[in-house]
């Protein structure tokens, strides 16, 4: 899920950046809707989700709380920290090299998903998190 939300992310980053290559009117409106539907949703699919799924997952019996609420607050300070220094980006940068970073952290993300992503598929939850713990 999460890294087919970060490929969607950053095809939608990838759409919204070449509607800044269109000249105004339908086409250029369609573009930026197509952009914004398929970011929000792959988003939403992806690593806001798994934000919630993949700690309660993986932290043991013990540490669950802590680690579910520890991933949560993280999540609220990268969200915090986004609204407030995007649109600064974005004055000093302009807006096709804040879409352009935003294509760069979106494939970041899919690597570093791919690269650390835990297969628990098979596993219950008692059989994963027994494999883990002393």
């Amino acid at each position: 899920m999460q890294v087919a939300g970060f490929a969607g992310m950053a095809i939608a980053m990838g759409v919204l950046m070449a509607s800044n290559f269109t000249q105004g009117g339908g086409f250029h409106t369609f573009l930026i809707f197509i952009g914004f539907i398929v970011f929000n949703l792959s988003m939403n699919m992806g690593p806001n989700s798994t934000t919630y799924i993949l700690p309660a997952e993986l932290f043991p019996t013990q540490l669950r709380a802590t680690g579910v609420g520890f991933a949560a607050a993280s999540a609220k300070v990268g969200a915090t920290l986004g609204v407030f220094s995007l649109p600064l980006l974005q004055s000093v940068l302009g807006v096709s090299a804040v879409l352009m970073l935003m294509i760069v952290v979106s494939i970041s993300g899919l690597i570093a998903t791919w690269i650390f992503a835990i297969h628990t598929g098979l596993l219950t939850l008692e059989e994963h998190q027994s494999s883990a713990l002393p």
